[in-house]
Formats: structure tokens, sequence, C-alpha cells
């Protein structure tokens, strides 16, 4: 198999000492480079592309609203509004606080306050387009911050698999899963917080491998280390509450080395370990505590409870009949399916095209998945001993006895080749004086930068350089080299965990799944209901993946057969992921895939082809009033986002005869409820006592009954009601007669 050419050594040719001026002009210089810029550049496009075309929706609003200081507190409740009342906080303010963030988000929202901060700076380089906010601005931050965790994607991967034989090429291939992650793309094209999430997410998977590495070897984390760690959770909790599920599924993957290595749960290693557990639930108790202590300093706003609601899920007790029995208990399941798989691929499954193309499209993710199914599956059941997070531990004897033989330098990917240690090398536990001669630690193979103060962590043993048997799966049995006659060492004796990287990545895929199906099943919130809510699990998957399929890649060869570039076997699998992958961020980006829950500009659509219709007498010239049931801000920002793309559609319509809008634009009611629906009935009976007539009545995602209604002189129209993802009407004709009390 010929290397890859960012890895490529010379035949014959010690590779550089990890860590050394040329290893990283090595790592960096050339093809490597290059192909990283390459997938940066490919992920920012994908990024950043359309990113003002697909209409915002409300949670969108409140990243703006919030970081503008302003929320939703200048939309008045039981009130008639015109159109730009209902717009006006989306008006750019002259001048706004961080403390008027806080403020907003205490009273009507409930999320940390770090990423609203960060926008409310980052705005200031989006002037004001005609005095409202920019939309694309706010959407440019997250599209931003999706950009860096490609590299970064890089650099977590190729650490993180520094003893993998297959180290950059699944560095890169982590780097290329991100860019073209279609669950990504949809994340970073939201303008919401989840992108630095992610960025703290992939920080926190790299600060577990190092934990996990320091109590393998017996070199404890440094106390910068510790500290950057516990810095790290404290800016995961500020930025989304979620990084808690993130950090109970690291607590259980390395909940599981604990039981395996728990002889050393003293050892100085796992006692800084317990240091960062202790100092983040110490950090996370007094930030809760003062974030919830100015909130009771603060008024809050009639819309201030209930945002979860949504994700209330029924009862066992209330599915009626097995087959109603069988989707509760399967429904969340395959959602959670279905956003891990469009984290890596996907297809225009949501776009309108003909059965032929769908066919195809799905045909093709159904390969794909097979594809990696058995990929992930292969490289489970034969993985490489080159992955093993586990390596011979530094001993502070032997470094004393022997500073000049353990030196700076790793045991690269070419101190041990195939035949430098045959089966008669190592036997039942000694070395001796003859398997190596004076010459064997000289210029060869094993120099003095062949072990260094670290791990033996940048270079594989393949499968020759141990050909003895594979490392056993739980442990790991070192033996010592006496410097002083290359004798058997009689250094104490311990047993190390020998986890691989992917084992503690799928521990913390499957805790992160099994936490979100408890508060499923458990908790009553059915969080899979947004895809949103899984970027928790989005690294730890993408570099999953990325180990599963860098030894495929590896063994497909390289290398050019008569002019043209030859792939085989298993890279044509590797690129049919990475060309679905593309295929699903394309989607996204065309809308259709991961389409927005709310879609006000189809509703405006079907709206005004509804006023083109055939009205009974002049209502077409009658004055419209829009009425949304409301009860907490999610509401508030569906009612904005429809009138934003109304102020759109007029502006883009000129004012003649001939229109398809009304002549004045509609006016909007918010009836509010706080304890029971039915106060919002009540509200609307108020307005409509005192509303002007004649009226055309559209009430949107309001279930008021006809007898409700038509008691106050509103007649139920039998015209086609338009309805949209995220949106439904009904409309009604009130008369110019007094209106009867219901």
């Amino acid at each position: 198999m010929a290397p890859l050419p960012w890895t490529h050594t010379p035949e014959g040719s010690v590779p550089p000492p990890q860590g050394s001026p040329v290893h990283r002009r090595r790592l960096l210089g050339g093809l490597g480079l290059w192909t990283l810029l390459l997938w940066t550049l490919l992920g920012a496009v994908l990024r950043f592309w359309n990113l003002g075309l697909k209409p915002p929706w409300a949670d969108e609003w409140s990243t703006l609203l919030f970081s503008l200081g302003q929320g939703y507190q200048g939309i008045p409740v039981d009130t008639l509004m015109d159109l730009d009342t209902l717009l006006q906080p989306l008006r750019y303010p002259g001048l706004w606080t961080p403390g008027s963030v806080v403020a907003r988000l205490l009273a009507e929202s409930n999320h940390p306050p770090l990423y609203f901060l960060l926008t409310q700076q980052w705005l200031h380089l989006w002037p004001a387009s005609d005095g409202w906010v920019s939309l694309v601005g706010g959407r440019a931050l997250s599209a931003l911050l999706g950009v860096v965790a490609i590299p970064l994607s890089f650099g977590v991967a190729h650490s993180l698999g520094r003893s993998s034989p297959h180290r950059l090429t699944l560095a890169h291939l982590s780097a290329a899963l991100m860019a073209v992650s279609p669950f990504g793309v949809y994340l970073a094209q939201e303008a919401r917080h989840y992108t630095l999430s992610v960025i703290w997410i992939l920080l926190l998977l790299w600060f577990v491998g190092r934990g996990v590495r320091s109590i393998q070897t017996h070199v404890p984390l440094s106390l910068s280390q510790i500290l950057a760690w516990i810095v790290l959770n404290g800016l995961g909790l500020a930025t989304h509450f979620f990084y808690g599920l993130a950090l109970a599924a690291a607590a259980v993957a390395l909940g599981r080395v604990w039981w395996m290595s728990r002889s050393q749960a003293r050892s100085r290693s796992w006692q800084r370990l317990y240091g960062v557990a202790a100092a983040t639930g110490i950090t996370a108790s007094i930030g809760l505590k003062l974030w919830q202590g100015l909130a009771t300093r603060l008024p809050s706003t009639p819309s201030d409870s209930g945002l979860t609601q949504w994700l209330a899920r029924s009862s066992w007790t209330e599915a009626s009949g097995l087959g109603q029995q069988v989707l509760w208990v399967l429904e969340p399941v395959g959602r959670l399916l279905a956003w891990l798989i469009t984290m890596v691929m996907g297809a225009p499954l949501e776009a309108d095209l003909p059965w032929g193309w769908q066919g195809g499209a799905i045909a093709l993710m159904l390969l794909g998945i097979t594809y990696l199914a058995f990929t992930l599956g292969f490289a489970r059941s034969h993985p490489d001993r080159g992955s093993q997070v586990a390596t011979l531990p530094q001993s502070p004897a032997i470094r004393s006895a022997a500073p000049e033989s353990l030196d700076a330098g790793p045991l690269d990917s070419g101190s041990l080749d195939s035949g430098s240690l045959d089966s008669g090398s190592l036997d039942a536990g000694s070395l001796d004086s003859g398997s190596l001669d004076a010459g064997s630690l000289d210029s060869g193979p094993l120099d003095a930068g062949s072990l260094d103060a670290g791990p033996l962590d940048s270079g594989p043993l393949d499968s020759g350089s141990l050909n003895s048997g594979p490392l056993d799966p739980k442990f790991v049995a070192p033996r010592f080299l006496n410097p002083q006659g290359l004798v058997p060492g009689s250094l104490p004796a311990f047993t190390v965990p020998a986890f691989t990287v992917p084992s503690l990545l799928i521990s913390q895929i499957l805790a992160s799944a099994s936490l979100f199906l408890l508060l499923v099943y458990g908790g009553g919130l059915d969080l899979t209901l947004a895809p949103r809510y899984q970027f928790v699990v989005l690294p730890a998957v993408l570099l999953a993946v990325a180990w599963g399929l860098a030894p495929g890649w590896d063994r497909g060869g390289a290398g050019l057969l008569k002019g043209s570039l030859k792939l085989q076997g298993q890279r044509w699998g590797v690129v049919l992921i990475l060309a679905l992958g593309l295929l699903g961020s394309g989607s996204v980006v065309h809308n259709g895939l991961y389409q927005k829950t709310e879609q006000a500009d189809v509703m405006v659509q079907r709206l005004i082809q509804a006023w083109q219709g055939d009205w009974p007498g002049d209502w077409g010239q009658a004055p419209v009033a829009m009425v949304f049931l409301h009860h907490t801000t999610g509401e508030t920002g569906q009612l904005l986002s429809l009138g934003w793309q109304l102020h759109q559609a007029y502006d883009a319509v000129p004012r003649l005869d001939s229109s398809p809008l009304p002549p004045q634009p509609p006016q909007f009611f918010l009836a509010h409820w706080d304890h029971d629906r039915e106060e919002g009935t009540q509200a609307l009976h108020r307005f409509l006592a005192q509303a002007p007539r004649p009226l055309s009545l559209w009430v949107l995602n309001f279930s008021a009954a006809r007898q409700d209604v038509e008691p106050l002189g509103c007649h139920y129209s039998t015209e086609d009601h338009p309805e949209a993802p995220g949106y439904w009407s009904r409309l009604y004709h009130c008369t110019d007669r007094p209106p009867v009390a219901p």
C-alpha cells in the first residue's frame, strides 16, 4: 500500500520525531496544508451560501432581539396593532448595552447569556439595512463559528489519534466530514448558539482523551490543563445548558475507564480529574445561583413561561391501542437515528422533486448507510493496534537511570518496522542479550529520540511489529528494559486499561443518546422532536465515523496507473460517504433538507392567493385583522416572522389597483392566556366587541370554535384556508351589524 501524499515518508528514511520542527513542517506544509484549506474553504462556501435566502423563524428572532437588548417587550398583547408597531423591535437601536441583553434574557428567555453577548458585539460590524437589524449579519456569526469547527476537528482528531497508523488520514477525514456534514451546515445557517457549543464539545473530547492518556501513562494533567478544562466547562454551560448533557456523557465514558482501572483510583492522575469534576460542579452551581438571583430582581413579562411546553410528551396510558403504543415507543428512537444519519450524509428528501429523483436519492442514502454500517462494524471487530490509547507509561526510575536513552522523540511510524521485532524478539517476558545487539540502539530505528518523556504516542505498532497477537482488549502489562544491561527490569507491576479512541467516542455517543431517551421516556420531554438539540453528539459522531473510514481509505491504496488516479477497494465507499454529505449539505442550502419548522414566506404566498380569490361582495377591499393565540414569546416570534414576510411583500409589490395584496396592510392582535386557553378566547371576544366592521378576520394557530365567533357577527368562510409549516388559519367575514355578546 502506497502512503497518502500528506503522510509520505521516503523509503529507508526515519520519520522525524513527533513535535519536531521537521515534523511540523511536514504536517502543515505541502499537500497536507492545502488539503486542510480545501476542506475549510468548502465548508465556508456551504455555510455562507444562500445565508439570507431562507425565512427567519421565531428562535432566530429571539437571538437578534435579545442581542439588541430589546426583546419582545415592545410588542403589545391584547391590543390591536398595525404592521409598523409589530415590527418596531426589529429597528436597529442607536445604543444598547450588555446589561440590557442580560435583562431581556432573564425576563423573557431560559438561555445563558454568552452567545447573545457575542452577537451583540458582532452586530456592530453589520450596519442596519434601511433601519432594520441585519438577518444575514445575525446568521453570519454562527456560520463563521461553523467554519472554525472544521480545522478544529482536524486538530482534535490528529491529537486523539496520535498512536493510530492512520493518524493524518483520520484527521483529514474528520475535517472533511465536518465540512460537508448536512447537520453541521444546518446548524451554521441558524442565528443560534449551536455552532459555538460544537466548538466547546470538540475541545471537551480533546480533554477527555488527554485525561485518559494521563491515567494510562501515569503523567497527571498539568495545573494549566486542569484550569483550562474547568474554564472550558464554564464557557460551555454559559453558552447552552445542554452542554451539561455532553459533560454527563463524558462522565459516563470516563466512568467506564475508572471501572477498568479502579485499582488506580487514588492515583494523582485520577485525583486531578476528580478536581476538574468538583470545580466544574462548584462553578456551575455558583453561576446558576447568580443567574437565578438576577432573575428575581428583574420584573418578568407575561411571556416568560412555558417555553419548553411544546416538548411535553403524552404518557403511555394516553396511547390507545397496540399500534399507538408501538409508535409511542419507536417514534423517538426513529427520529434520533434519522438525525444521527444526517449528521454524515443526506439528500433532498424534503424537496418537491419527481418520484424518480426522490427514489434515486433514497437508494443512494441506503447504499451509504449500508457501507457505513459495514465499515464501522469491521473497524469495531478488527481494531487497529495502533489506535490503542494505552501506551507504555513513563517511569521516573527509567528516566533517571538512562536519560540519554529516553529522550525527546517519540516512537514514530518508522521506529518499529515489520521486521524489527519478530516473534522471538519478545519472549515470555524478557529480552535476551542477543535480541538487541550493541548497534540496535544506535542510529537505527530506535535512536536517541525514540522514547521520550511522554507516551509512545505518535506512531503505530503495525501488523508486523508485534506479531505474537493483538494487545489484550482489557489490559496491557508493560515490561521495561533495564538500561544497564538490557535485561528485564524489576519495576512495580501494574496494569493499564487499553482503551481505544473509537471506544471512548462510542461511549460518548451512546451515553448522549441514552440521556436523550431517558428524558423522553422518563422525563416526558421529547428532545428528538427538534433536530437542533442533537448538536450535543455531532462532534463525537463525525470523529467516530472518521476513525471507521480511515483504515478503509488507507487499505484502498494510492498511486498512478497509466497516468490516471487509481481508486481501489474501500476508497470508493469513502468517496460515496463524502459525496452524500456534500449532496445533503447542498440540499440544506437550497431548502431541500432541514426545512424551517415555521415557513412564514410560504404562508404569505398562500394568503396572497386567497386574497386574489373570488370573495363575496366587496370583501376583498375590507380591512384585514389577524388574530394569534399567545402564550409565550414563541408565538410572538411566529407572528413577527409573518409580519416580516408581509412587509417584504408590500415592499416588492407596486401600489397599484392590480396589486394582489389588500390596500392596507393587515392589523394584528395577540390574544394572550396564562393559565387556560379559554382566556385567549375571551380576549378574542373583547376584541371583536370593539372591532370595526366590515372586517376580514383571519384566526391563525387559534382553535377558537365557530360557535365562539359567529355570535359576534362573524361568519365562517367555506373558502380554502391557507396553511404552511408552522401556520394554519381560519377565515371569518365580520358584518357591519352590531355584534351580540356570546
